[in-house]
């Protein structure tokens, strides 16, 4: 059964190994966390400084 790599922006291939799989997730988790700590700071000084906008 194949697997839909796609997320992990892997080149096409017939094969891969575990290492670069790994490497890719850890990148994009990585990149979602930052982002995502990014948003919940903006939250958090909007909410100190109502009337201001970010």
């Amino acid at each position: 059964m194949p697997y839909l790599l796609e997320f992990a922006g892997l080149e096409d291939k017939a094969s891969y190994h575990e290492s670069n799989l790994e490497s890719a997730v850890i990148d994009k988790m990585q990149k979602f966390l930052l982002e995502l700590g990014n948003f919940f700071e903006r939250i958090s000084i909007s909410s100190q400084f109502p009337n201001i906008l970010l």
